[in-house]
């Protein structure tokens, strides 16, 4: 039975671990969330569904949809298409590098 790939197999996902010490439970609550904020500005998630009703990749050659992927993992994008629905993918990263990927690729727009 072949190996099921995984998104491990073509990006890098590692784990970051901050350990904040207080001696007032109030500031560090305060610096958990502010740690919070900044990852939630840093990173989105955007889902776009094409206009095209046969998909998102219809009109693309396979250079083209390589092409797109090797650029969003460049940029530290991880572009997410649902098995069973292919109108839709997801983009999730940093909204600046999602912005550029979708203005130079047309996706969505």
């Amino acid at each position: 039975m072949p190996k099921k790939l995984e998104i491990r197999d073509f990006y890098s996902i590692s784990d970051i671990k901050i350990h904040v010490v207080s001696s007032s439970t109030k500031l560090l609550k305060k610096c958990q969330e502010q740690i919070n904020i900044y990852l939630q500005q840093l990173m989105v998630k955007l889902q776009i569904e094409s206009k095209d009703s046969n998909g998102i990749f219809e009109r693309w050659k396979q250079y083209m949809v390589n092409a797109f992927y090797y650029y969003c993992k460049e940029r530290m994008i991880l572009p997410i298409q649902p098995a069973d629905n292919t109108k839709i993918i997801e983009l999730c990263g940093p909204e600046c590098n999602i912005q550029e990927a979708r203005r130079k690729y047309e996706v969505g727009i």
